[in-house]
């Protein structure tokens, strides 16, 4: 098993100052076998041209498959979201992606491979895995929330607020997660009624968006394994709608 974990970002360079997308940081597990460059323009499939400096942006999530030509696939994980603003100077400052993509994107497994010295020494990343894996490896309940220590770092860490995942309709209202610079708390997928197989999957993101007879031909065509393409403005709400979509066949395996 390989995976790469590799953080994108946008740069200036040249007489002319033109943008280029690159991986700022990357880091192999195994023969890595998908190149920097593809890798880089997923990320940002529309360019370097197609980013703008910005003070602030909503960060965005969402996984993703991609299918090589022999036929395997490679799964993974996209965070987009604004780097810490500089102290001095400008606050516009382009956004990163976090990327983390595997071979067979096992929950757990890259965790642990990822907490047990498979990162650089001293990297940052690699000790809150360790911490966070220590704590999912007692196996805590769906739908509970965990609080993971933070590394001790020379510079303040900057920690996007935890979010909560919804537990689904007529679930009472649950205080945010709270964080700090010395932990923050972090939710266990809850069981949305498919139990571990698909917890935290909701088809609130796929119901709210597609109508009546558009759900009654996706289900169709889902159980005669035709191809279906699901095109949206949001790569958050297409990824969480797909993730939806595949749930919709759990009570049929």
């Amino acid at each position: 098993m390989w995976f790469k974990f590799a953080v994108v970002a946008v740069k200036l360079s040249g007489p002319k100052k033109a943008a280029h997308v690159f991986l700022k940081r990357s880091y192999n597990g195994g023969a890595f076998e998908v190149g920097d460059a593809p890798l880089a323009a997923f990320c940002l499939p529309l360019g370097a041209d197609s980013q703008t400096p910005k003070d602030r942006m909503a960060p965005e999530e969402y996984t993703f498959t991609l299918t090589q030509g022999d036929g395997s696939r490679v799964q993974g994980f996209c965070r987009r979201f604004l780097p810490p603003a500089p102290r001095i100077g400008s606050r516009l400052r382009y956004p990163q992606a976090l990327e983390v993509v595997e071979q067979l994107l096992c929950q757990g497994e890259l965790l642990l491979d990822l907490g047990n010295g498979q990162l650089p020494e001293g990297c940052l990343a690699g000790a809150f895995l360790a911490s966070l894996g220590a704590q999912l490896s007692e196996r805590p309940p769906l739908g509970s929330v965990i609080r993971v220590a933070l590394p001790q770092a020379a510079a303040p860490l900057s920690v996007s607020p935890p979010k909560r995942t919804s537990a689904g309709p007529g679930s009472a209202p649950a205080p945010p997660l709270e964080f700090s610079s010395e932990a923050l708390e972090l939710q266990i997928p809850p069981d949305c009624g498919n139990g571990q197989s698909n917890a935290g999957v909701s088809l609130a993101r796929l119901l709210w968006h597609v109508p009546v007879p558009a759900m009654v031909t996706l289900v169709a065509s889902l159980l005669m394994e035709r191809r279906v393409v699901l095109v949206g403005q949001s790569r958050d709400v297409v990824s969480a709608a797909v993730c939806a979509a595949n749930a919709l066949l759990y009570p049929f395996k």
